[in-house]
């Protein structure tokens, strides 16, 4: 009963509205995204032409997997900008990135070491894929005391949430002060049938503050297209107060 149609009328030119990307995997060589500059800036052109005006960088911070620092983003972003640059490509790019919420990460939030982004110190968090996370509750109540706006990343994707299909479960995650961001690409299906129905059911219920492409790599480039002329996109976008647009303002 969630399955949303297409149109097959014009282009709505989503991307453009959208303006922004808050969660992307830009940087060459540093986690699981692109592996050579050069991919890097032929994911940035494809973007560009869909429409994009500039990006959050969010590679991932996740000791002994992608143990990241602050550091590492920054000057991968300061690297990547310069050759946008050299390329003369208008793309204008910040750091940040995506916590694995753990140990860690609650130590980088009591010491007020996250990379931030927008007016409200927004930081993109994740948790596994398969089970409630043990360290959600303090590291939300430890990044709201230290003045950070939590954003939780992709909430489609996690099972232990999408299988429940409960619109209680999100509401009590909203409630908690967390903003909640699907994957562009997941209302395409990308990541199967159960992420692509559970996302259309955040929009339809106007839990959804933030879009993402969570792009990783350059076979990635052919979905933009087909999000940009997504009228379901196109609908919901009306319906949701996606922040995305507002990043123009301080990025």
């Amino acid at each position: 009963m969630f399955s949303w149609l297409t149109s097959s009328r014009a282009p709505v030119n989503n991307l453009h509205d959208l303006q922004f990307d808050m969660h992307c995997h830009l940087l060459p060589g540093i986690d699981d995204g692109p592996e050579s500059i050069e991919e890097s800036l032929a994911i940035i052109k494809a973007m560009v032409a869909a429409g994009y005006r500039g990006a959050i960088c969010t590679s991932h911070i996740f000791p002994e997997v992608y143990d990241n620092k602050a550091d590492d983003m920054l000057r991968g972003v300061d690297s990547l900008q310069s050759a946008l640059e050299q390329n003369k490509i208008d793309f204008t790019l910040r750091a940040s990135a995506e916590y694995m919420v753990d140990g860690p990460f609650i130590e980088l939030a009591k010491a007020k070491n996250l990379l931030a982004f927008g007016k409200k110190n927004y930081v993109v968090i994740e948790t596994g894929f398969t089970q409630e996370n043990p360290y959600i509750d303090e590291a939300i109540y430890e990044m709201q005391c230290a003045g950070y706006c939590p954003i939780l990343a992709h909430p489609e994707r996690y099972i232990y949430l999408s299988q429940l299909k409960s619109v209680e479960a999100f509401e009590k995650i909203i409630d908690k002060g967390i903003e909640l961001q699907i994957n562009l690409f997941s209302l395409l299906g990308l990541y199967g049938r159960l992420s692509k129905e559970v996302a259309e059911i955040l929009l339809k219920n106007n839990f959804i503050r933030w879009i993402g492409t969570d792009i990783h790599r350059s076979q990635h480039i052919t979905l933009l297209q087909k999000a940009n002329n997504l009228r379901t996109l196109c609908n919901s976008m009306r319906d949701n107060p996606i922040q995305n647009k507002y990043l123009a303002e301080s990025i």
